[in-house]
C-alpha cells in the first residue's frame, strides 16, 4: 500500500529518528533530498507515459487495454489512485516548507486524485468509451502536477534534479 499508515507517517516528522531530521543533517541531506526529488517526480511520468497513455493509445480505437497496469485483476485505476495518494502524502510534508505553505503541485495532485477516484471499471474500457475525456483529465492533471513539482520539489529540498530510471540513460 502506498499511502503510510499513520504510525508511519508520524515517522516521518515525529521523534529522534525522524526521515525530516535525517534530511536536515548535512551529511546525508543532499543524496536523499536528491533522490526523493527525483523519484517523486519519477512517480509522475511513471503515471501518464507508462500507465495512462499507452493503454489509452493516441484516441479511442487505438486503445490497448493489456497495456494498463494489472489489467488481468481490474486494478490499474485503483493503483493510480494509490500512487497519487502517495505523491500527496509526500507533497504534503513538503508543503510545510514553503513560502506560505502554499503548494501548486499539491492542489494538482489533489485535482488528478479526485478524478481518479471518480472513475471506476476497466481502464481499456474507459479509454474506448465516453469517459475517455475523464482519462484525459486525469492524465493532464497529474502531467500539471508533476510540471508543478518539478518546479517546486527541488527548490524546497534545496537540490538539483537528476536522471531518473525511467530516463532512459
Amino acid at each position: 500500500r502506498c499511502v503510510l499508515p499513520q504510525a508511519g507517517q508520524a515517522g516521518w516528522v515525529d521523534g529522534d529518528n525522524a526521515i525530516a531530521k535525517h534530511l536536515a543533517a548535512p551529511e546525508v541531506a543532499s543524496g536523499l533530498k536528491a533522490a526523493l526529488a527525483t523519484d517523486l517526480l519519477g512517480a509522475y511520468v511513471l503515471l501518464k507515459d507508462k500507465k495512462l497513455d499507452p493503454a489509452m493509445g493516441k484516441d479511442p480505437a487505438d486503445t490497448r487495454p493489456r497495456m494498463a497496469e494489472g489489467w488481468r485483476s481490474g486494478r490499474s485505476l485503483r493503483a493510480m489512485q494509490l500512487n497519487l495518494e502517495a505523491t500527496g502524502a509526500i507533497l504534503r510534508i513538503l508543503a510545510a516548507g514553503m513560502p506560505k505553505q502554499d503548494s501548486s503541485a499539491l492542489r494538482n495532485n489533489d485535482t488528478a486524485l479526485r478524478v481518479a477516484k471518480r472513475l471506476t471499471g476497466d481502464l481499456g474500457e474507459l479509454a474506448a468509451g465516453p469517459q475517455r475525456r475523464d482519462l484525459i483529465l486525469l492524465r493532464d492533471a497529474a502531467d500539471a502536477a508533476g510540471k508543478r513539482a518539478f518546479e517546486e520539489v527541488p527548490f524546497v529540498l534545496g537540490v538539483t534534479v537528476g536522471f531518473n530510471s525511467l530516463d532512459g540513460d
